[in-house]
């Protein structure tokens, strides 16, 4: 993760200010679960069981893939380390 994000919640969103980058982030929530739960050091498999659970998503439906482009995202903006 970037060593200067604020974070403020704002509804089911959370804001990210990178203070380094002057710039300002807001993630959906399904982002913002992404986003909490690699922070909090989940794997990418609980990740998807929460997603799963939270959005009552369809079984057929692709969340692993969608958990890994949001990681991308995350990390192409510096708001996540490796």
């Amino acid at each position: 993760m970037a060593a200067n994000i604020v974070e403020k919640e704002l509804g089911e969103e959370l804001m990210l200010y990178d203070l380094d980058k002057d710039e300002i982030h807001v993630l959906n929530p399904t982002a913002r679960l992404v986003y909490q739960s690699h922070r909090e050091g989940r794997s990418r498999e609980e990740t998807e069981r929460l997603l799963r659970e939270r959005f009552r998503t369809s079984v057929g439906k692709d969340v692993q893939q969608e958990v890994e482009d949001c990681l991308a995202m995350l990390r192409g903006k510096g708001l996540i380390g490796a």
